[in-house]
């Protein structure tokens, strides 16, 4: 009986391991080393992609160019009736003065092609040429005074579909008579608008001004929508290639941006300016024919 006792004294002395609970023996096992640029490993699937994000609503925006006088557009979007519509320009002034430049907000009753009460609101410096500017920030004092504007008329930021893009068809020197240009308002529903203009040309620029006539065709019928009897100072070509059209939230009304040129202080100011259309309703998309 004494040699098992023996045996486990000469094990002792020769330095028998001690023996570690299993989850103690874990817990000792040596870790791999991690280079330091690595990242820790996730349980995320990374072979889905993450969600994109929801699409901003708001208003449309168009950046202009302060060298070259082209102004900012904003089109602020539809009325919640969709009768009428918001857009801005921001005129960004020929540069030749300390406080110049203004922006101006107009609302357009679509139902009649003329603005709304109390528009437009325009922003500008009341002491132009000065150096200490009244108002000092034109933005801010327009972000002051838009939204009551907006509101009074029902203006709705998120009431908008995307731009609608002319494409030229013709020029001056092509089978027609005028500019043309097409826009596709829907699958299988598409205008043309030609656009002719009166008393333009730079060399006539000035007073009284010059004019434009516009007409839309689609199908067999035409619509006249700027007759070109209102000649406007300054303003020497009208063009649809700087423009784009906005077709209402219902399909019902169309508001179409004509590009103006106008002879300024150093070159010449580049903006938009708008014509309503109320429209027929075999152009409504998805009318049926």
């Amino acid at each position: 009986m004494r040699r098992p006792v023996l045996l486990l004294a000469l094990l002792a002395g020769c330095g028998l391991p001690e023996v570690q609970p299993i989850n103690e023996v874990k817990k000792l096992e040596p870790t791999k080393a991690v280079p330091k640029d690595s990242k820790a490993d996730t349980k995320t699937d990374r072979s889905a992609p993450p969600p994109s994000p929801a699409p901003e609503t708001g208003p449309f925006k168009r950046l202009g160019d302060a060298a070259q006088q082209r102004d900012d557009l904003t089109f602020w979007g539809w009325s919640t009736d969709n009768t009428r519509y918001a857009f801005e320009v921001h005129d960004h002034g020929p540069g030749a003065m300390g406080c110049e430049g203004s922006y101006t907000l107009f609302v357009v009753d679509a139902t009649r092609d003329a603005f709304v009460d109390g528009t437009p609101l325009k922003v500008e410096h009341k002491n132009k040429g000065d150096d200490h500017c009244d108002p000092p920030d034109l933005a801010a004092e327009m972000e002051r005074q838009r939204p009551a504007a907006l509101q009074q008329h029902g203006i709705d930021v998120t009431n908008q579909r995307q731009p609608i893009l002319p494409r030229r068809i013709s020029t001056t020197t092509g089978r027609e008579k005028h500019p043309a240009w097409l826009f596709q308002l829907g699958p299988g529903t598409q205008l043309r608008a030609e656009l002719e203009v009166l008393h333009g040309g730079r060399d006539k620029a000035g007073e009284p001004g010059g004019a434009y006539r516009l007409t839309l065709f689609g199908g067999d019928e035409q619509k006249v929508i700027e007759p070109g009897e209102r000649r406007r100072p300054f303003v020497w070509n009208y063009s649809l290639d700087d423009g784009m059209a906005f077709l209402a939230p219902d399909g019902r009304h169309l508001a179409i941006l004509v590009g103006t040129t106008q002879l300024s202080f150093e070159g010449d100011r580049h903006s938009v300016m708008s014509n309503a259309v109320a429209l027929p309703p075999a152009w409504i998309p998805g009318a049926t024919p």
